[in-house]
């Protein structure tokens, strides 16, 4: 492979590592405590909680609720008994909430204890339960079901581990043990990306060295804003499928949207910039020869008038 050849790879490699390195940085932020909390107990009020229903009544249903209601009126010191959920909430806690205040409670801390402590702090499945749990194989690279007794999936390749890993597509994501995860492997990302940056730079002899650097980061943060503004879009016109979905799509796009954003951004000005500067040297170099051109008739003109006289 020729020099020219090395440095057009290295301009890829920053390219991808640019869009890696974002993506990563933003599931830091998206798995901290307080937007992860937020975010599992959005998803548990409004999809598992209805998937939980829908399965035997094994969620917090409005029967439920009335019945746990009443037990709580009549026991105010004492935890309430729910179905599925291992977590503490004690009676005078839902006492003179509505079904929805007290769904969003029950939910929260579900949030907090699978946050702290996974899966098993706080889920206990009955058997008319696993048959109907999807398997998570895929996304699941230290196979660990997806609840206790539920179904275990084949174990991925051991090459594949670390990209699932980064990408976020384990049950432990949104875990205080993941979030460490992906917080000491988020460094590692920006050295590579600062080094391969560096040696593009150190590579490419031409004027237009820096305007790779600034493409390459605006390519590669273009498309995740694109994806998220044409969500946000469509939750404004289609706003009922969406319903479920609107707390979880803010939070991502409020940990997503700053990095790629700014990223963007930056790419953007730094493609003008370049743009605008090469331009400049581009009119005063044309300048100069124009002013070169006049003087040399100039010059002419007055030796021939020297030699006249």
């Amino acid at each position: 492979m020729s020099l020219k050849g090395f440095g057009g790879f290295v301009y890829t490699l920053f390219g991808v590592f640019i869009l890696s390195t974002l993506w990563v940085t933003s599931l830091t932020i998206l798995s901290a405590r307080p937007n992860a909390t937020a975010m599992l107990a959005d998803a548990g009020a409004n999809l598992l909680n209805p998937f939980l229903v829908g399965h035997g009544d094994l969620g917090l249903s409005q029967t439920t609720y009335t019945r746990l209601e009443a037990s709580a009126r009549a026991h105010p010191s004492q935890p309430i008994t729910l179905p599925v959920l291992k977590v503490r909430v004690l009676g005078r806690e839902i006492v003179g909430k509505s079904y929805a205040g007290v769904v969003e409670l029950v939910y929260s801390r579900v949030a907090e204890g699978y946050y702290d402590g996974g899966t098993a702090a706080v889920f206990d499945v009955p058997s008319q339960l696993q048959a109907v749990l999807p398997n998570f194989a895929l996304f699941n690279p230290n196979n660990i079901p997806l609840v206790p007794g539920g179904p275990t999936p084949a174990q991925l390749p051991v090459f594949l581990q670390p990209f699932v890993t980064f990408v976020g597509l384990t049950p432990d994501t949104l875990t205080a043990a993941g979030h460490q995860k992906i917080l000491n492997l988020l460094p590692w990302f920006w050295i590579a990306l600062v080094a391969l940056g560096v040696l593009a730079v150190l590579l490419n002899h031409s004027e237009q060295k820096l305007m790779g650097l600034a493409k390459g980061t605006m390519h590669g943060a273009w498309p995740v804003v694109a994806i998220l503004l044409l969500l946000w879009v469509l939750s404004l016109f289609f706003s009922k499928p969406f319903m479920p979905y609107i707390g979880m799509l803010g939070l991502i796009s409020r940990a997503f949207l700053p990095v790629y954003g700014t990223a963007f951004a930056v790419g953007l000005i730094g493609v003008i910039m370049t743009r605008v500067l090469a331009s400049r040297n581009t009119s005063g170099d044309t300048k100069a020869k124009q002013d070169e051109a006049v003087k040399i008739p100039e010059s002419i003109a007055a030796n021939t008038a020297h030699a006249l006289r």
